[in-house]
């Protein structure tokens, strides 16, 4: 006799066995968006999912302690619950690129539960890496499908013969239900920040890591300050530091202090927000990015940017952001001493960016997906 159960329609699982973060984010996002197109439930680790799901959740991955021990017994509680949960004809929807060698052991046990596996590939190696990862590329070759949101991702899955399906990035909907501060609350977040009145508040904000530039923007403030030492440019950098940069040391040892104001430490998404409300321009000076959710994320706050030239930012942003070369100081030096007569022209262009329509595709990806085709 069969269970009610086992006699459920088939079901969505939105996969995020990463705790709170922007990976986080999207499997919720990705769940609000593609709800009512079935059955769908967001795994998640028992911190629960990011603010704002509509929908419903179970846990599958405890996070345990620090120990090895513990560590190791919730990855595998992790995928004993997950093999036992999904059923034939269930889809999974697994994101790949932050734990490779977890992920890949997580397809496999999808797999034997009998779901189809989605796989999302924002970037071909995990953050901080460059090339392709050989472990991320064995589990997009394991699922059914592999979701890419970028041109670079586009050609990396048909360069390897993917089953790829190209869907617009969804952009994190941090702090759900919040809206720009008015003129008077981001006046005094920028009191707070200690931003000279008039200055351009330019933010670099998220994780502070090497690949994202950010000593590049700092060097290049401090070129751009020895040409005009009247700029009237502010940086602030806020958000989880790299035990790989002393950024801290570096704005001291160029002498930029009264020109940047460092926040370190995990971004809540309310304060994310009053960030965002706040600044006149987002800083993306990144050495090299196949998806960038703050980009994404900037675009739908129609804030403009200080941008590295690469593919994804340029189709990101267009006309809303002043372009510089990828790890040149000087020239984002030139671009940040510009910033000041450009910004009404800047915040011109970024109020033209529209939304996209991201409902119509998800949904219809997501019913073609749970009916096998």
């Amino acid at each position: 006799m069969t269970s009610p159960a086992q006699e459920r329609t088939p079901r969505l699982w939105l996969v995020e066995q990463y705790g709170h973060g922007g990976i986080g984010r999207y499997a919720v996002d990705v769940a609000n968006l593609v709800g009512p197109a079935g059955d769908t439930v967001v795994a998640t680790t028992d911190g629960g999912p990011v603010g704002g799901l509509t929908g419903r959740s179970v846990v599958w991955f405890p996070r345990g302690s620090d120990s090895p021990v513990a560590k190791a017994r919730a990855a595998a509680t992790g995928l004993l619950r997950a093999a036992r949960s999904v059923r034939r004809g269930d889809v999974a929807w697994v994101p790949l690129g932050i734990r490779p060698g977890y992920e890949r052991l997580l397809v496999e046990a999808l797999r034997r539960g009998g779901a189809r596996v989605v796989a999302t590939v924002h970037n071909r190696a995990p953050h901080g890496s460059s090339g392709s990862s050989a472990t991320v590329l064995a589990s997009a070759r394991r699922a059914h499908a592999v979701v890419v949101h970028t041109d670079a991702m586009a050609d990396w899955a048909a360069e390897h013969g993917l089953p790829a399906v190209r869907l617009p990035f969804p952009p994190p909907d941090i702090a759900p239900g919040a809206v720009a501060l008015g003129p008077v609350e981001a006046r005094r977040v920028r009191d707070e920040l200690g931003v000279p009145g008039g200055a351009v508040l330019v933010a670099f904000l998220g994780y502070l890591y090497p690949y994202k530039g950010p000593d590049v923007l700092l060097t290049a403030l401090a070129e751009a300050r020895r040409d005009r030492p009247d700029l009237a440019v502010h940086v602030l950098m806020a958000g989880r530091p790299s035990p790989e940069q002393d950024l801290p040391e570096l704005v001291r040892r160029l002498g930029i202090g009264s020109a940047v104001t460092l926040q370190p430490g995990w971004l809540e998404e309310s304060r994310m927000a009053e960030l965002l409300s706040a600044a006149d321009v987002l800083a993306l000076p990144y050495r090299r990015i196949d998806n960038s959710g703050m980009a994404a994320l900037g675009r739908r706050w129609q804030l403009p940017a200080v941008a590295s030239e690469l593919p994804l930012l340029r189709d990101t942003y267009g006309d809303a952001a002043v372009f510089v070369r990828p790890d040149d100081p000087a020239d984002l030096a030139r671009a940040l001493t510009e910033l000041p007569g450009r910004l009404t022209a800047l915040r011109d262009a970024a109020g033209r960016m529209g939304a996209e329509d991201l409902e119509t595709p998800y949904r219809a990806f997501v019913r073609d997906a749970l009916a096998g085709s």
